[in-house]
């Protein structure tokens, strides 16, 4: 009886857990990396940045870029194709010395370099990235042409918060965006202006057309030969409270 009293039973259970650690593993790497194009995303972007500014030699300057006619390509050779394209615009900014490279979203994209480059030379550093991601690109066999827009800016010219550069970069990029061609702006305090005073001016249009600020007025035209109405154009005034 004693005997069977200090005997000891030990019950080990093994479980397989290499299928799971795989999947969290691959769900940590999407967490941090956009799945197509294997760049970053908006969020590891903005935590590399902080880092590199907590450096003992803070400075980066930042780019966002987006490519032109990137739906025709879409159409005419198919999403599978526009989406090799992609990868392939991301492998080249890497190829350039680019390796901190974050897909934004759509066709665009944003990579930085560590160190504030000086702002007299970002316009011709800015065109030559610009020449350097248009040329052809060989997709699935198929040659590609795209065009592209790109915005700049320093910690210099931003200062050292991550999500106000990504901002100011973005601005530049907006800017490029609404001139022909492939072509390159920095960005400028100006430019923040701008948004802000359209910003405050769609606002108060808003609430004009609902406090009934907007009155429709008509404009004869009259024929100066003979002094005949002809018709009249209709015009929508604004009675502004700030004048």
């Amino acid at each position: 009886a004693s005997e069977a009293e200090d005997r000891r039973v030990v019950c080990l259970t093994f479980r397989d857990v290499t299928e799971r650690r795989a999947h969290l593993a691959r769900l940590d790497y999407l967490a941090r990396h956009d799945e197509m194009t294997g760049a970053w995303t908006r969020g590891e972007l903005i935590e590399h940045l902080a880092a590199q500014l907590r450096t003992a030699e803070p400075g980066v300057t930042l780019f966002c870029v987006s490519l032109r006619r990137f739906d025709l390509v879409n159409d005419v050779f198919g999403h599978r194709v526009g989406d090799l394209l992609l990868t392939a615009v991301a492998d080249r900014l890497r190829g350039l010395g680019y390796p901190a490279v974050a897909r934004l979203g759509g066709a665009s994209f944003a990579f930085a370099q560590p160190g504030a480059v000086d702002p007299e030379k970002l316009p011709g550093l800015g065109a030559a990235l610009v020449e350097k991601l248009v040329r052809s690109y060989l997709v699935d066999g198929q040659p590609v042409i795209i065009g592209a827009c790109l915005g700049a800016t320093t910690s210099a010219l931003s200062g050292i918060d991550p999500a106000t550069l990504l901002i100011h970069a973005s601005m530049a990029q907006a800017s490029a965006a609404r001139r022909v061609g492939d072509v390159c702006e920095v960005f400028s305090p100006d430019m923040e202006t701008r948004r802000r005073t359209k910003q405050a001016l769609d606002a108060e249009l808003r609430r004009a057309v609902v406090d009934g600020s907007l009155a429709l007025h008509y404009q004869a035209k009259v024929d100066l030969a003979d002094g005949r109405f002809i018709g009249a154009e209709a015009l929508m005034r604004w009675r502004r409270p700030s004048g």
